[in-house]
């Protein structure tokens, strides 16, 4: 038997296990691995405010760090492990996964840090991860027998659109904007 067809839910509406539930661990596990994750994100952003490289320090960078461990406490604390959040919580540990390899292979071989052609799909992928988020959150709630908290699912809701507005944003501004500058700079030079 596999792990998914143990757990009591289907993905239209994704109840929390009971306590005694033989896999519960599993939800502690990978409830416990996104809250101490948002650690280490807001560790990264202290490493830049003491490393004086200002310009890496965004609102959007600030608010998600500071906010983002503030929420898992609580929605650990009220909520529980697992359930509804476990979609947006392993979306969110893959995001980072791929997202800090990046940081680590940059950050260990300089040189290849203009080389590696992926840093822009980081942020689109960032963003799709928003779009899903949403996309459930939205499905969930038109369960009308779904037993979650509803406060919950809108906060969380609410959140991931405006985590894709401002990734948008940002990503608008880091790719889109410079290659139209660098393109009407280049008529330019040409004309």
């Amino acid at each position: 038997m596999d792990w998914y067809s143990l757990r009591p839910h289907n993905l239209s509406c994704i109840t929390m296990m009971p306590q005694d539930h033989p896999l519960k661990n599993i939800d502690r596990l990978l409830s416990y691995a996104y809250y101490i994750n948002k650690y280490f994100d807001l560790l990264d952003t202290i490493f830049i405010v003491l490393r004086k490289s200002y310009k890496q320090i965004s609102g959007l960078h600030l608010l998600h760090h500071l906010y983002m461990p503030i929420t898992g406490y609580y929605v650990i604390r009220f909520n529980g492990y697992g359930g509804h959040l476990i979609v947006m919580g392993v979306l969110n540990l893959f995001v980072h996964v791929v997202m800090y390899s990046y940081y680590y292979i940059s950050s260990q071989i300089p040189p290849a840090k203009r080389r590696i052609w992926w840093k822009e799909y980081i942020t689109l992928l960032q963003m799709l991860q928003f779009v899903i988020i949403f996309a459930h959150n939205i499905w969930t709630l038109m369960q009308p027998r779904c037993e979650i908290s509803r406060v919950l699912t809108y906060m969380v809701f609410f959140m991931s659109v405006a985590m894709f507005l401002m990734f948008t944003n940002f990503y608008t501004h880091a790719y889109i904007l410079p290659k139209k500058k660098k393109k009407k700079q280049k008529k330019v030079a040409h004309d």
